[in-house]
């Protein structure tokens, strides 16, 4: 979805100014003019609502577009881990990448790890022989990797490391004028993109979170008019079933069916009331119950459902335990509970 919010970010103005009529100036014009361009293309990206590794990967190959010896790569750093994770090096070897992907921030690990430990730039010109690279060195010559600059990605307002810029180098070489431009406006670039992905994805989750708001009022809504339903048709329920079990001479076994089936029955009232407690329709009737007899009245409803394979003891302490509950859902979690061990 596209951003109408990204403003153009004016990094480069007036390119001319400053620099003396010859050629070197003129290149030096020409690479900020190729900037400039470069820049529009990543905001571009960001405003139609790219992915941000395809914002990052557009910002890498402008850089490389326009400096095709140099090797951009970008790294996101972990807030939780402190490691710092691949975001866009697609000239990098992927050997190399996964090799770098996932490494800790120090005061010495490399150019990016010590550019984000102390958040400030780091220029190393000759990898074989500086002592920041002593563990990576290795690797690094390995596919002639010779010099690294890293620039730490910083938040706006907030000074907070998001990760690091960089530009690898085939031989060892300090940064030219306006190379190190290009990498601090790559940085800044970044930051804008990674900030405001952050901002989107904020956003998202709070309308996930109000839209599950919302479908649990309308379940509520809807529990609480089929719970009214449903105490209707257990009141009838139940009057007819002590209709029965006080009519004259009935067989015993019948009565006793009834008895069973006015329990089963009570307790689906009770699980009415629960349904009107989630609707916050109702109110739980929370009293001091004596654990016992709740385990007791669950167990004789459930001989009857589990099956005659199955025996239930209760084995309780001689003495009484009490608890402050909604007997009709401490039931219901027992009930559960036995059901599931069953299963």
């Amino acid at each position: 979805m596209a951003n109408e919010n990204v403003k153009p970010l004016r990094l480069i103005e007036n390119v001319e100014a400053g620099y003396p009529d010859s050629s070197e100036s003129r290149l030096r014009i020409n690479e900020l003019e190729s900037l400039q361009e470069g820049q529009n293309r990543v905001l571009n990206s960001l405003a139609r609502g790219d992915k941000l590794e395809t914002i990052l990967e557009v910002l890498a190959n402008v850089i490389q577009e326009i400096y095709p010896t140099l090797i951009p790569s970008i790294l996101l750093l972990d807030q939780e881990t402190k490691q710092l994770r691949l975001g866009a090096a697609p000239s990098l070897p992927d050997h190399y990448n996964s090799l770098i992907d996932g490494v800790e921030i120090g005061p010495d690990l490399g150019s990016c790890g010590t550019a984000a430990y102390h958040k400030r730039e780091v220029i190393v010109s000759d990898i074989k022989n500086d002592p920041l690279w002593r563990e990576f060195r290795d690797v690094a010559l390995q596919y002639n990797l010779r010099a690294c600059w890293s620039v730490p990605i910083l938040t706006e307002e907030t000074n907070v490391v998001l990760g690091t810029f960089a530009m690898y180098y085939h031989e060892p070489k300090e940064p030219s004028e306006n190379e190190l431009y290009a990498i601090r406006m790559g940085a800044k670039l970044a930051q804008i993109a990674i900030e405001q992905k952050r901002t989107e994805s904020e956003k998202l989750e709070l309308q996930k979170q109000l839209m599950h708001v919302q479908k649990m009022d309308a379940i509520g809504v809807l529990a609480a008019g089929l719970a009214h339903d449903l105490n209707n048709a257990l009141t009838l329920l139940q009057g007819h079933l002590e209709l029965i079990g006080n009519y004259p001479d009935i067989d015993p076994d019948l009565k006793r069916s009834s008895e069973l089936a006015l329990v089963g029955s009570d307790r689906a009232t009770k699980l009415v009331k629960q349904f009107l407690g989630f609707a916050q329709k109702g109110s739980y009737d929370v009293r001091a119950e004596r654990m016992e007899g709740l385990l007791s009245e669950s167990i004789d409803f459930l001989e009857k459902v589990i099956g005659s394979n199955i025996k239930l003891d209760l084995l309780t302490d001689e003495q009484d335990l009490f608890v402050e509950c909604d007997s009709a859902q401490i039931q219901q979690v027992i009930v559960n509970l036995l059901l599931n061990a069953k299963q």
